[in-house]
């Protein structure tokens, strides 16, 4: 669907530009001479070709983003729910060895709050990036496991010189440089 918008865009550029400089089929008729393009028209050229080019880097950064890339390849909870889990793919983390290590999170997802700044984060130990899918385990305590929500599973990658225990929040951890890689979403049914 993104492939097909680009060429849409792209297209709507060139149609766009030839309508500016008042290009049409008699252009390609020899007796015809096209008018130069005025001050406004060339503006409006400008224009359009930044248009083009931020959108093809709109549709660029979309089809590259980290959900795109599928770090997360399976996520839930076990059937008492006294744990949940993320399955990463990190062989597109390799790079990041040096510096980073994963961990995972779940929070409840009640769509009344931004689920960054929600309290009772379950989370996991951090893992090292190692090449190989990686099954990262959340242990879950009674009042989260009691709760009927949606909830989400946040893949995190975490500098070395943070741990999981220094902070309370999504918030909190993105101030001390965590960055969330992917979320996955699944709605926890009552017991």
């Amino acid at each position: 669907m993104e492939r097909f918008v680009f060429y849409l865009s792209v297209v709507s550029g060139i149609v766009t530009v030839l309508a500016f400089f008042r290009v049409d089929y008699r252009v390609f008729k020899p007796e015809t001479v096209a008018s130069k393009p005025t001050y406004r028209e060339k503006w409006m050229f400008g224009l359009t070709l930044l248009s083009l080019v931020m959108c093809g880097v709109g549709i660029w950064n979309q089809a590259t983003k980290p959900e795109r890339l599928g770090y997360i390849t399976g996520w839930g909870e076990s059937t008492d729910r006294s744990q949940g889990a993320v399955t990463v793919d990190t062989s597109h983390l390799l790079d990041e060895t040096e510096a980073f290590r994963l961990g995972a999170v779940e929070v409840h997802d009640d769509s009344l709050s931004d689920p960054l700044d929600s309290p009772g984060l379950q989370k996991s130990t951090l893992f090292d990036i190692q090449p190989g899918p990686v099954t990262i385990g959340i242990h879950l305590d009674g009042r989260f496991r009691r709760s009927l929500e949606k909830v989400d599973f946040d893949l995190l990658l975490v500098p070395k010189r943070v741990t999981m225990d220094a902070f309370a929040t999504l918030h909190k951890a993105e101030d001390l440089g965590v960055q969330i890689l992917a979320t996955r979403q699944m709605v926890v049914s009552c017991r």
